[in-house]
């Protein structure tokens, strides 16, 4: 079951920051409007925790719909995941304690964490934005030769 624990527009940007938890574990997403200029960038890098990991329009289902998202997930080896205790107990005793064993030496990301990871992408996302509207302002501006 996917659950969202944020999504917010992101004041003082066009940016909307989602965190939603499904699967094994936390997901966060930065995203523009589908016709903001960024969306659909493939080759945009961030510093965020293990990289970007999906890039796409929302889905309506996931992530909402009219929004182009950049998101990463907080499941990388050494990452505590989040295992659902149903499906859990669908494994054999002895599989299932090895496997809470070994969940239970990793980072647990706290909500608090992601959500500082998810503004400080925002912020650079935003700088970018500042530093592409900058030289397409200083490009114009530029008499034509000839």
């Amino acid at each position: 079951m996917i659950e969202a624990y944020f999504d917010n527009l992101l004041a003082g940007t066009p940016f909307r920051g989602l965190i939603i938890q499904g699967g094994a574990g936390y997901c966060a997403y930065d995203g523009v409007p589908l016709d903001h200029w960024m969306a659909g960038m493939d080759e945009l890098v961030l510093r965020v925790h293990g990289s970007i990991t999906f890039q796409g329009a929302g889905d309506g289902l996931y992530r909402p719909e009219g929004w182009y998202f950049w998101g990463w997930d907080y499941q990388h080896w050494g990452d505590q995941k989040v295992l659902d205790p149903a499906l859990l107990d669908l494994l054999p005793p002895e599989f299932r304690e090895r496997m809470v064993s070994a969940n239970s030496k990793g980072k647990k990301w706290t909500l608090p964490e992601i959500q500082q990871d998810l503004i400080d992408a925002a912020v650079e996302l935003h700088v970018l934005v500042q530093e592409h509207e900058r030289a397409a302002c200083e490009v114009l501006a530029v008499p034509r030769l000839g």
